[in-house]
């Protein structure tokens, strides 16, 4: 520290002395001061050269740090893209399966009244007949005439049908009185004719096994010719019967595909969950896996053989209604001889019994 202060007090007393020499000296320390700057600006300049290049190595880094990001955010956006493709696919076929239930829902509910008109129809086509007739109350015969009448029955070559059973045998599934069984009515029809003492018990039956198989293929074709008749309407052709809309060879796959996707019963699907496009063979098996014949289905188809003999007598007009009974059988299948179809009907004549 004195060192620097007598260096310090003999330069000012050299300065003192020698005031002639201050400006060059001035310039000198002024020249020094700026060769040191300069030598500090160059180290100074050098170390800012290092910070750009690490800088520049920095913003290098980042740059391919945020591009290997960049590919990662771009690969996951149309990951992403794809998965909403997807679920807007997936959506779209929801959406459509959900239009075609609607549509098979309406159809339903078209066929639903198509059978309620057929059912109507059905109905006013027999019992008008027997609501037309006319039962006349017969004046009460004496008991001379009621012996002779008797006597009459007796000695007559027709009255071997009486107290006989007469059987009408029916294809299975069918209630349509066949050509054999219109010569026996019509033959009987003439004897009750002739003889008005004479009534009629007719009961209806049914093989279990096959006509309940006959009417579940009934069920089936009827499902394909709804949709058919749709079609028909849908074209300006007038409503028919469906028993008499015809589904040509080249139709009926086209249909038993409408039909299939109008059920609703539970269908095979795929991973999507969406129903799978099934052959025709396996679409037929689930259809008639799923249409329930009952035991009372078959009763009444056993009621409506019945009518419908009892409205074929009728409609001849030459017998009164107060001399037919229907009768409820015990069984289904009826306990008849050998040879003898248990769809059938039987019709037994009754005659008057004596006194």
């Amino acid at each position: 520290m004195k060192s620097i202060n007598n260096i310090a007090h003999v330069t000012i007393k050299y300065l003192n002395a020698n005031k002639d020499l201050l400006p060059i000296i001035a310039a000198a320390i002024a020249g020094g001061m700026i060769i040191g700057y300069g030598i500090w600006g160059g180290k100074q300049g050098n170390k800012n050269q290092f910070n750009e290049i690490t800088a520049d190595n920095i913003i290098y880094n980042m740059k391919e740090h945020n591009t290997a990001l960049m590919d990662k955010i771009n690969d996951n956006i149309k990951a992403m893209e794809e998965l909403s493709l997807g679920v807007n696919n997936l959506r779209k076929e929801l959406e459509q399966n959900i239009s075609r239930q609607s549509d098979a829902d309406e159809r339903n509910k078209n066929a639903v009244a198509d059978l309620n008109r057929e059912v109507r129809y059905l109905k006013k086509k027999i019992l008008r007949p027997i609501k037309n007739k006319k039962i006349v109350a017969k004046p009460l015969k004496t008991d001379q005439e009621l012996q002779a009448d008797k006597k009459a029955i007796a000695d007559s070559p027709s009255a071997s049908i009486a107290e006989k059973m007469h059987y009408l045998e029916f294809d299975y599934g069918s209630i349509t009185i066949g050509k054999d069984n219109t010569k026996k009515l019509d033959t009987l029809i003439s004897v009750l004719h002739d003889h008005p003492d004479l009534n009629l018990e007719i009961t209806g039956y049914i093989d279990i096994e096959k006509d309940k198989e006959a009417l579940n293929q009934y069920r089936f074709n009827e499902k394909l010719k709804f949709q058919k008749l749709n079609d028909m309407v849908k074209n300006g052709l007038s409503p028919v019967p469906v028993e008499d809309v015809v589904i040509d060879k080249n139709e009926y796959e086209k249909y038993l595909k409408r039909a299939y996707n109008a059920e609703t019963f539970p269908k095979p699907r795929n991973i999507l969950g969406l129903p799978k496009n099934l052959p025709t063979h396996e679409m037929e098996k689930l259809i008639h896996s799923h249409i329930n014949i009952t035991n009372e289905d078959l009763r009444s188809f056993a009621s409506l053989r019945a009518l419908t003999v009892s409205d074929y007598i009728l409609n001849s007009n030459n017998i009164n209604l107060a001399r037919i009974s229907l009768n409820t059988p015990p069984s289904l299948s009826p306990d008849t001889k050998e040879n003898v179809k248990d769809s059938l009907v039987i019709v037994e004549v009754r005659a008057p019994s004596p006194d």
